[in-house]
Parts: structure tokens; C-alpha cells; sequence
């Protein structure tokens, strides 16, 4: 079996390259936590908007059904 010298400045630049990638993937998962929180906020927004169109759009045609079936 052939000896493999490990060359120590390429060892190091092997660890920080690998402490860079962890801070990376720690950076990463923090900014998915934050969209993660947005998105949950905008799906009860969206639903909001949408209950109180559907609310809104009844009582519109319920007055609508009213004034032209009423006579004066």
C-alpha cells in the first residue's frame, strides 16, 4: 500500500472550506425558517380576503334581489 502524505495547508484549507459550507447551510436554514413563517402568514391573509369577497358579494346581491322585487 502505497503512503499518502497529507499535505497540512491543504488539510486546513479543507476544514475551513467545511466550516464555510456549515455556516453556509446554517445561514440557509434560518432564511427558510423566515419564508416558511411568511408563507403561513399569507395563506390566513388570503383567506381572510377571500371570506370577507364571498361576504361582501352575498350581501351585494341579496340588496340587488331586493330592489328589484320591490315595489314602489
Amino acid at each position: 500500500m502505497a503512503d499518502h502524505e497529507i499535505d497540512p495547508v491543504e488539510y486546513g484549507k479543507l476544514i475551513q472550506q467545511v466550516e464555510q459550507l456549515g455556516k453556509d447551510v446554517h445561514e440557509m436554514r434560518k432564511m427558510m425558517a423566515a419564508m416558511n413563517e411568511f408563507m403561513q402568514q399569507s395563506k390566513g391573509g388570503w383567506r381572510t380576503i377571500v371570506v370577507l369577497s364571498g361576504v361582501a358579494g352575498s350581501v351585494g346581491a341579496g340588496i340587488a334581489w331586493i330592489a328589484t322585487h320591490i315595489k314602489g
